[in-house]
């Protein structure tokens, strides 16, 4: 249940908290300052956007109030072209250097993959970083014996037995995203965050690729499943990779074109 706090002194009775709340709980009072409905108290999500849009400060939800709000920086906005180069330049590393990403850098860029959306606002996804270079290679064995019996992977197995890691490309780091089963939407939400990390990464001087075998051997092998120890009734949605990359990338590779139906 939540509790909205209305400062009337503030408050220009303009109701755009109400228009932007994407639950529909806020309404006018009978002097038109804005309430929650009596009967929608339990369905707010916390999401903020009643304290994130009044401009005179006048409301808070429970502990989200405009001091415990990020005021946005004009001067920091980034350009469409700046957002398109960040986008193109992306790349799949799947060659990195063996010095490993520091814990401050990876917490840095996690700390800001907070933000991305969740549905209903349930921000479900925890995270499991290896580093261990035993850990590491537990992984990739784990993944290969699950993959053994499947058709075609023989080139796999060649690779590990000459010494290359065919599935985690000797990267220093594996970030897994996992959430609870019971969650709306774990799936959409660990994809969405770890997609902001690997866009993410590269501002930081790092690289990623997704770790797509890794993520099939987690989901079809209860050795893997119990060698990762996550909490119970989570499952891993998301692997992605990251590193420094050990080549620098000096182009952009077309793409195929842009296909759009209108309707």
């Amino acid at each position: 249940m939540s509790t909205a706090t209305i400062d009337h002194a503030r408050c220009k009775r303009d109701g755009l908290c109400i228009k932007t709340c994407p639950m529909g709980i806020l309404e006018f009072d009978s002097e038109k300052y804005p309430r929650i409905a009596a009967a929608k108290s339990d369905q707010c999500i916390k999401c903020g956007h009643c304290v994130a849009v009044c401009g005179q400060s006048a409301i808070a939800i429970d502990d989200i109030t405009p001091a415990t709000c990020e005021t946005p920086r004009p001067e920091l906005q980034i350009t469409p072209a700046q957002v398109a180069q960040c986008f193109k330049s992306r790349r799949s590393v799947r060659t990195y250097q063996k010095r490993p990403v520091p814990r401050p850098v990876l917490e840095q860029l996690l700390d800001i993959a907070r933000w991305a959306p969740t549905a209903k606002n349930g921000q479900p996804v925890e995270y499991l970083a290896i580093t261990a270079p035993d850990q590491l290679r537990s992984l990739t064995e784990f993944t290969l014996n699950f993959l053994r019996p499947s058709l075609g992977m023989e080139r796999l197995i060649k690779a590990w037995e000459a010494g290359h890691d065919p599935v985690l490309r000797s990267a220093p780091l594996v970030l897994l995203a996992h959430a609870p089963t019971t969650s709306f939407t774990p799936l959409v939400d660990c994809t969405i965050i770890l997609a902001q990390v690997d866009l993410l990464a590269g501002t930081f001087g790092l690289g990623g690729c997704w770790a797509g075998l890794l993520l099939a051997a987690i989901n079809g092998h209860a050795p893997l499943r119990d060698f990762l120890n996550l909490p119970p009734g989570h499952a891993v949605y998301a692997a992605l990779m990251l590193g420094y990359p050990q080549h620098p990338f000096a182009r952009i590779p077309p793409r195929r074109e842009l296909r759009v139906t209108w309707r």
